[in-house]
């Protein structure tokens, strides 16, 4: 793949950034000040934490890059699948399973996100939940438009 590192911000928390080696899917949490102190652009994507695994989308110039730890999938439209389940006995964990044709790639769980009604712009899911909103796109070709984009040079 490619041999870079992407700088990434969290859907969910201001204050986390991820360095992600592309190459190797090596991941390393940081403040933002840690981050705005080394001078560095934000890639266009976000990412998600649920207790050590990070999960989530970046641009490329080949389209969006999905990762879930070092398992990364380069997706196109059409190919790509992801669905977001809800588990039956806990309303507050989700399941995301992403899948290129047909075969499973990677599958995370978590606990739900907070945020619905707290800003009056979040009224949907994937206002606030990375997965549901990854979940959701992947089914639109504008989506994968949108995460098509040269590298920004740091």
């Amino acid at each position: 793949m490619f041999n870079r590192k992407v700088y990434l911000k969290s859907y969910d928390t201001y204050d986390d950034v991820l360095e992600y080696h592309v190459s190797t899917g090596a991941a390393r949490r940081m403040t933002r000040t840690e981050f705005e102190a080394q001078g560095m652009s934000f890639t266009f994507g976000d990412f998600t934490r649920e207790r050590w695994q990070v999960m989530g989308v970046f641009a490329s110039p080949e389209g969006p890059v999905f990762f879930l730890d070092s398992v990364r999938v380069l997706g196109y439209f059409g190919e790509i699948d992801a669905r977001l389940v809800r588990q039956i006995d806990d309303d507050r964990t989700y399941h995301f399973t992403l899948s290129v044709g047909g075969q499973v790639k990677f599958r995370f769980a978590y606990r739900a996100r907070l945020g619905i009604g707290a800003n009056p712009y979040d009224n949907e899911l994937e206002d606030v939940d990375l997965a549901a909103l990854i979940a959701t796109g992947v089914r639109s070709e504008q989506f994968f438009k949108i995460y098509t984009r040269d590298w920004i040079e740091t």
